[in-house]
This record gives structure tokens, sequence and C-alpha cells, in this order.
């Protein structure tokens, strides 16, 4: 299994051969303007410039501010996929694209937050990088295309959960939202105040109950300076103890089912909690001592992406 991290499947699959890419979703694409007085009362119609930080210099910038159309920069390019390969060298980087809990929930627009206004209809909206959220690269000769063309392409399967890598891999391996069972950090609750329109989609859930967003493990490999407060306990063994939640090593355990999971940089990961420009810590769900996660590391354009077991996401 490949489970694709951090990139939607139209951004890099959408022109797949016979897959339900993007081309069968032209109708689902306009985006409303949070930004329109009222929010939501138009919609976007053109693509605004990508960021890395700030505007970057990368894209060319068309006289009103957007994202200026590849072949005349006096135009901006009207808000739909377009293959950002037009623009910079495959192997450029670009900025990141938020990816969280319920800021996810609201680009979805899927009636949790506020009322439903459409299907999929705020991704550039709530997005922190709208410039690039309908931007794609046609993967299906990339190395990782070329083993889908032999195997299956899961283009109805997107993630288990909303938001990021770190609430995805406790649904891959243990199917469950953690629990949080310590004194709540100041600032980890989300808040989301749906007059204003302002979410603050940190750590935890609304109620403080659930892990929801990025938090370090207590035990190894954590990131280097992370107070104990402020890691997670992480507990699959103990049923009597707060946190419990088994995994599938513990049900193939259980059913007296031999296993291994491997984790490449793990012992680097181990010795100083670091390995290269990622953290592993972000990808291991479960504690060092129960399972090993199998990670082999590839460069993909833009961003990195890990092979095996990811989620799909923004």
């Amino acid at each position: 299994m490949i489970y694709q991290e951090n990139w939607s499947f139209d951004s890099l699959y959408g022109q797949f051969p016979g897959a339900s890419g993007y081309a069968y979703g032209f109708d689902t694409l306009p985006q409303l303007d949070l930004k329109a007085s009222p929010a939501y009362s138009s919609l976007v119609y053109k693509t605004p410039s990508p960021l890395n930080g700030a505007t970057d210099p990368q894209f060319p910038v068309s006289p009103d501010g957007n994202l200026a159309l590849w072949s005349n920069h006096n135009l901006a390019l009207p808000l739909a996929p377009h293959d950002f390969s037009n623009y910079i060298d495959q192997n450029s980087k670009t900025g990141d694209i938020v990816h969280r809990f319920y800021h996810e929930q609201l680009q979805i627009d899927n009636g949790a937050l506020e009322a439903k206004a459409g299907d999929l209809d705020k991704f550039v909206t709530w997005s922190d990088n709208p410039g690039l959220v309908l931007s794609y690269l046609d993967a299906t000769n990339f190395p990782e295309g070329k083993l889908a063309q032999q195997f299956t392409l899961c283009d109805n399967f997107f993630h288990s959960a909303y938001g990021g890598s770190f609430l995805n891999h406790q649904w891959l391996i243990a199917a469950n939202t953690p629990l949080w069972t310590a004194p709540i950090p100041a600032g980890w609750q989300s808040t989301w105040d749906p007059v204003a329109k302002i979410l603050n989609d940190n750590q935890l859930s609304f109620d403080g109950v659930y892990a929801i967003n990025t938090i370090q493990p207590l035990l190894a490999p954590f990131s280097p300076g992370t107070p104990t407060t402020k890691r997670l306990l992480i507990n699959n063994t103990d049923p009597s103890q707060p946190g419990y939640m088994p995994n599938i090593g513990n049900r193939l355990d259980d059913a007296g089912i031999t296993w291994k999971w491997y984790s490449g940089g793990w012992n680097a990961a181990l010795q100083n909690n670091t390995a290269g420009g990622e953290r592993p810590e972000h990808y291991l769900p479960v504690p060092s001592s129960a399972v090993r996660l199998l990670h082999e590391v590839r460069a993909v354009p833009g961003r990195a992406y890990f092979r095996l077991y990811e989620h799909t996401s923004s």
C-alpha cells in the first residue's frame, strides 16, 4: 500500500488515464469569497498569487495582484485547475498549504461549523495559500504513477480523518482519535467564532478532549526541547489507565500473528530526535517499544512525500 501525504488526489492524479479526476469536477469548482460583504455573497474569480512566507517570487503577478497567466503576465489567471509546471520547474520548492482538522471541515463545507452552502466550495476560501489550491502536476509517469499503472489506484479514497498527518496516522494504525489525558496547555484548545468567522485550529478539539493536530509523543523520538506537559501519552497496553487505545500491533499480537514494522532513519531519530529536514517522530503514532513504521522518503517536486501509508488532504 502507498498512502500519499498532503497532496489531494487531483493535484497528482487528476489526469491519470481512467481515473475519476478533476475533469469530472468542474461543476463543483466555484469557490466562495470570505472577504465579500457579507461573507460568501460572491465567488472568487481569479487565482490569488501563491505564497511562500510572502508572495512567491517564482510566480508572475498580474497588474491587479493575482497570479498572472503564464503566457501573458498582463492578465490574471481565472480560478481554475492549472499545471504549476507552466510557471516553475517541477523540482522547485513551493509554499505549504494548510491541512488541519477544523480547517478542512470548513473547506469541504460539511455543515459542522457553519451552515452548509454547497460541496467543496471553500477550499480556496479557507486556505492560507489559496493560489496553490487548484494547482497540479500530472504524476502519471512519475515513479509512483508508473506503479499505479501496474496495480490499483484508489481514486475514491482520500483519508480517514480530517486534517494532517498526525491524526491520519492514528487512524491508519488504530482507527481511533487519541484522548488528551493531561492538563490542557494554554492556547491548545481550538476555538471557532461563527459570527466573526475566526478559527483557531489548535492541537486539541474544541472541548479539549481529543488530540487532533500535531502533538509530540511522550516517548522518543520527539522534537528536541518539547516539555513533557506538551507531549501525548500513547497507552496501547493498559486498559485500566487513561488514554487506552490499542492499535493494529496489539490486535495482531492478540491473534497470535507475528509481525514487524520498520522505520527508515529510526536509529538517527533515537539518537538526536532529528533526521534531515523532516521529523520522524511526527509520523510515528505509537510508542517506540510497540511499532516501527516503514518510512521510505523520496523527493516530490515542491514537497516531500512518503512512500507508504500516508494520507491525502488540502
